[in-house]
């Protein structure tokens, strides 16, 4: 839905963040899980960690969890159909299906970041304060 322009480390949160609904886990134990392997990321910090194979599986895992964390945050406090939106927003950009065109991990990362900045009005900085509010509030972390 994004023609390739989301970054690995959103695809992969939307993806534990379904697995996560599917299978009934809920939120409380996945920020458990997270502050007990150090604790969700700072969302700057996100854009570091671009593939999960050059990463040992513990530090990918932290990165996948901060994000599906990410993708509830924006579903529970953007509104439903907030990360739809995001993607449609990516999806505007020129499609690049086998991921050989000038989208790298940088750009990905990039493009995600801003269009999550243009769908919820807020920046980045501002996103990562709001985030972490949310987490320490109302899923006990």
């Amino acid at each position: 839905m994004s023609h390739n322009h989301a970054s690995e480390w959103l695809r992969e949160g939307v993806g534990r963040y379904v697995a996560d609904r599917l299978t009934g886990r809920d939120l409380a134990a996945l920020v458990s899980s997270l502050r007990e392997a150090g604790g969700p990321l700072p969302l700057p910090d996100l854009p570091r960690y671009q593939n999960g194979l050059d990463l040992p599986p513990e530090q990918w895992n932290r990165v996948a969890d901060t994000a599906a964390l990410l993708v509830a945050y924006l579903e529970e406090e953007q509104g439903r159909g907030t990360l739809a939106r995001v993607l449609e927003a990516l999806a505007r950009q020129p499609a690049d299906p086998r991921m050989t065109g000038p989208a790298t991990f940088d750009e990905r990362s990039r493009a995600t970041i801003e269009a999550i900045e243009e769908v919820t009005g807020k920046s980045w900085a501002e996103l990562d304060q709001a985030f972490h509010s949310w987490l320490y509030r109302d899923k006990g972390h």
